[in-house]
């Protein structure tokens, strides 16, 4: 059975699909920025979140500690975010963007809204999604 048998006709896959095919488009145009695709979407979380502790920034990247770890010592190391104890609980440490981050962040938003606006006119009128065929 070809891959437009059963297998095709499960939004979950063709949802899976759409988002494989986002990511490696993603990939590409933010390696241009400077970025990975995990650090972007940790920054945005920032941009919109600031002084989240390491815990709470690392659910809502859908990351486990030891990604979110790793992904905040590159950001550190790379000057984009920097922590500082949180007022009220000492060993709570809070993220925030440098100036840096911001503006990366903000460069990047630019790339990924276009290839997000090429993506969302792939739905036709009934909200099919014809991009993972690559219409």
């Amino acid at each position: 059975m070809d891959i437009e048998g059963r297998l095709g006709r499960r939004v979950g896959y063709q949802m899976k699909r759409v988002q494989h095919a986002l990511r490696l488009e993603m990939d590409a145009v933010l390696r241009g920025v400077g970025l990975t695709t995990p650090q972007y979407a940790a920054l945005g979380v920032l941009e919109d979140e600031a002084g989240l502790s390491g815990a709470a920034w690392r659910r809502r990247c859908f990351v486990t500690p030891q990604t979110m770890n790793q992904i905040l010592t590159n950001l550190e190391g790379s000057e984009m975010v920097e922590r500082r104890p949180h007022p009220e609980h000492g060993r709570v440490l809070s993220a925030f963007l440098t100036d840096k981050g911001a503006r990366l962040v903000a460069l990047a938003h630019g790339e990924v809204e276009t290839i997000e606006d090429t993506h969302a006119g792939r739905f036709g009128p009934r909200g099919a999604f014809t991009a993972a065929r690559g219409a």
